[in-house]
């Protein structure tokens, strides 16, 4: 019998398994630029964003967006913005859809 702790415990672990850092645009790119569906999904990338229309803009034509503001941060807090090179204060969780 499978318990709820149990489902908690292995979501939590899957969710670390597919969550990556990039430390650039080059990188998120790479990382998700040939995701699909199909193709089993992709992973959730943390990184540094500015909460800007035109950062939004660029995001979305990999046809991707923020997904998640974590409450708290387990990825090594303030960055720059790997588009605007402006300072943020934390990663955000970037994923495609699908």
């Amino acid at each position: 019998m499978i318990f709820l702790k149990d489902l908690y415990e292995r979501a939590k672990t899957r969710l670390k398994e597919n969550t990556v850092a990039a430390n650039s645009l080059e990188e998120v790119e790479a990382i998700l630029g040939d995701v699909t569906a199909e193709k089993g999904g992709g992973k959730f990338v943390m990184v540094h964003l500015k909460d800007d229309p035109a950062v939004d803009a660029r995001i979305k034509e990999m046809k991707a967006t923020v997904r998640n503001v974590p409450l708290i941060d387990e990825c090594g807090g303030a960055g720059k913005c790997v588009i605007t090179r402006q300072p943020v204060e934390r990663p955000v969780v970037v994923a495609k859809a699908y």
